[in-house]
């Protein structure tokens, strides 16, 4: 035994890492998420790594867009104040009903925030999402958060 604890029995390898390796989709995915993913995946450069963090945050922003387009269809389909039931009237016998803000509402901006979230942690990993670096229109030495 060592100063510094035991001696290794085994051989040491050298594992190499090649940053071209693209990540596939974590298993369980909506079909929807799973394709933003890949599309996502293929548009960063080929030398950005992703590594387990990211993943899942990339994950975890696809399933909110994926929340975001259905709460959207839904709002559009049903409108944005939608009839709601509050009671029932014994007197007529008839359902009591008032008009509210449709609930879908609420799971939109819920997607909305996460997906903001998720894109600022993944630009502190300098994974982008959405529109690409080179697209942006900034203005000269102004910098946005997370980059």
């Amino acid at each position: 035994m060592g100063k510094r604890g035991p001696t290794p029995q085994g051989e040491l390898t050298v594992v190499k890492f090649t940053s071209n390796d693209r990540p596939n989709p974590p298993a369980g995915m909506t079909a929807r998420a799973r394709n933003l993913f890949r599309k996502i995946v293929s548009e960063n450069p080929s030398g950005t790594f992703f590594d387990g963090d990211a993943v899942m945050l990339l994950k975890a922003f696809c399933e909110a867009e994926t929340n975001h387009y259905e709460a959207t269809k839904a709002i559009q389909k049903e409108g944005s104040v939608i009839e709601s039931m509050i009671g029932w009237d014994r007197r007529n016998d008839c359902p009591m009903t008032k008009k509210v803000l449709n609930p879908w509402f609420h799971a939109q901006k819920e997607s909305s925030a996460i997906m903001a979230s998720m894109s600022a942690k993944l630009r502190a990993k300098r994974v982008e999402v959405g529109v690409a670096k080179k697209d942006r229109k900034t203005v000269p030495g102004r910098v946005m958060f997370g980059e």
